[in-house]
């Protein structure tokens, strides 16, 4: 490795280690909010359609709904364009579907909810288990060989692998 390459090395691992990368994950962050918004944004730009022209305003809208919640960001987007809702019975159900959404949400969330969680995926794999490992499995050699029947072999039969092996005068000696 020569200097250059050393000084190269250093500042990739710099890039991945340094103070700067390490104060971005110092919180254990994860991906969770990227994912989140890249279903939204698939919600209202599907992949099947192509949107050319008003793609950007839809884009617009998935961050709007992430930020403000479905009822909320309704709500506010008809009331900038100047269309106020007006039937109560619209404003309800939109706001009991946020609620929802909220308890859903939080329910998820809850040390009760985590738990069962937990039971359930432990009681799925010990029941994957037993269906699928009722006996231990051990191994032995030989295990994929094919299996004869020994009454049928002809046990008279002497293979050898070589012929020279069987007959060595018909090699001539070399002294």
């Amino acid at each position: 490795m020569t200097c250059d390459d050393e000084v190269k090395l250093e500042n990739c691992i710099g890039i991945l280690l340094g103070p700067n990368s390490l104060n971005l994950v110092r919180f254990l962050t994860s991906t969770q909010k990227s994912e989140a918004f890249n279903r939204a944004l698939s919600r209202c730009n599907p992949k099947n359609v192509s949107f050319p022209r008003n793609f950007p305003g839809r884009a617009h809208a998935a961050v709007h709904m992430i930020n403000h919640r479905f009822a909320n960001s309704a709500l506010l987007l008809t009331e900038q364009l100047g269309v106020k809702i007006t039937a109560p019975k619209v404003i309800r159900k939109l706001k009991q579907r946020d609620r929802r959404q909220l308890y859903i949400y939080k329910h998820k969330r809850s040390h009760v909810a985590k738990l069962q969680r937990a039971k359930s995926r432990n009681r799925r794999y010990r029941l994957h288990a037993l269906i699928h490992y009722s006996q231990p499995a051990f191994y032995s050699k030989g295990i994929a060989d094919p299996h004869y029947d020994k009454n049928c072999v002809n046990k008279n039969v002497v293979t050898n692998d070589h012929a020279y092996q069987s007959h060595p005068k018909r090699h001539p000696k070399i002294h």
